[in-house]
């Protein structure tokens, strides 16, 4: 039963998350509200982290995509959504799911390019990146797809056993 819930919680947040996403192409912040308070009410409640664990994982969910929101790369709604995962999973996990995130970025990034015919026009931008030159339009991707991926990823590489 322990399994459940603790798998139940990050797959709600994750799934309100994600819909919210592909539908409106961002993250409300009435949605990060809510989950930021279902957060703390399990962080206080039955979780199997202290609640200062928890809001450690807030805060490092933060921390670890602020330069990516600040480089314009990606929402300050993705990492509001990682800050209230973080609540769940603690710093350690979440730091995890952003790296495997990250990956799951890359390949959603540029299977998106790809399919859509814009993968030369994404490699001539990447390589202008390392010459200092700024990218006149970014294609952005629904980036909560990719902490779904990376959150799945971290759960089979070990997480939560």
């Amino acid at each position: 039963m322990e399994w459940l819930v603790v798998h139940l919680w990050p797959v709600s947040f994750l799934t309100i998350a994600v819909v919210d996403d592909l539908l409106y192409k961002k993250f409300h912040n009435l949605l990060f509200i809510a989950l930021a308070t279902a957060g703390l009410v399990y962080a206080f409640g039955d979780s199997s982290l202290s609640w200062q664990q928890s809001l450690l994982g807030f805060f490092v969910g933060g921390l670890v995509l602020l330069p990516l929101v600040l480089a314009n790369a990606i929402g300050a709604g993705d990492m509001k959504f990682m800050m209230c995962l973080g609540l769940l999973l603690g710093a350690i996990a979440i730091f995890w799911v952003f790296v495997y995130a990250l990956f799951w970025g890359a390949l959603i990034g540029v299977l998106k390019a790809l399919l859509s015919g814009q993968g030369i026009a994404v490699f001539w931008r990447t390589l202008g990146i390392f010459q200092r030159i700024r990218p006149n339009q970014t294609s952005k991707i629904p980036f909560t797809v990719a902490i779904l991926f990376g959150w799945l990823t971290w759960l089979q590489m070990g997480g939560l056993s």
